[in-house]
């Protein structure tokens, strides 16, 4: 229903393979963390608790408070992010971006769409926003918060309403 976002993704990410899993700005190969990435780095099946853990005990120089609200005719989503920068120092990032994108949490056919027999289908990407390079992400000053507060259309493909999410992200370029 909307190729070219996705695909313009994968091709960004397609250095080590699709699907591909990064965690913390960093895409894992080997037994980095304790996981085991013997086919291609970053590929989802090698992260495992330990490697969960093993990120988990890291830190972010940023929170991220994120929040949607569907319009009453459920044409439009109202979104507001913060940005806090927690730490003592100016959070900076070579070629900084935001990222938000409208996705439906889940997508269940009783019979499969496609030739594979898949019916169930989570997380499904249905528009970034404004577009697949995001937002420009300015340095934010240690303490200081950036806010984006931002109405989009919502996209008429959606099955279920119910089911729209938006998650946002972080990522030097």
């Amino acid at each position: 229903q909307n190729p070219t976002e996705p695909d313009a993704r994968i091709r960004y990410y397609r250095e080590s393979g699709v699907p591909v899993a990064a965690i913390n700005g960093l895409v894992p190969s080997g037994t980095y963390g304790g996981g085991n990435w013997a086919g291609y780095d970053g590929g989802p099946y090698g992260f495992n608790q330990a490697v969960i853990d093993f990120e988990a005990d890291k830190t972010t120089p940023i929170k991220m408070d994120l929040s949607h609200e569907l319009s009453e005719a459920l044409d439009s989503v109202f979104i507001n992010l913060t940005i806090e920068n927690v730490t003592t120092d100016d959070f900076t990032l070579g070629d900084g971006r935001l990222h938000v994108v409208i996705y439906e949490e889940e997508i269940i056919f009783s019979t499969s769409p496609g030739s594979n027999g898949e019916r169930d289908f989570y997380d499904v990407m249905r528009k970034m926003l404004p577009n697949v390079n995001g937002f420009d992400l300015p340095t934010i000053k240690a303490g200081e918060t950036f806010e984006l507060n931002y109405a989009a259309p919502l996209p008429t493909y959606f099955y279920n309403y119910g089911e729209a999410g938006i998650l946002s992200l972080v990522q030097d370029e």
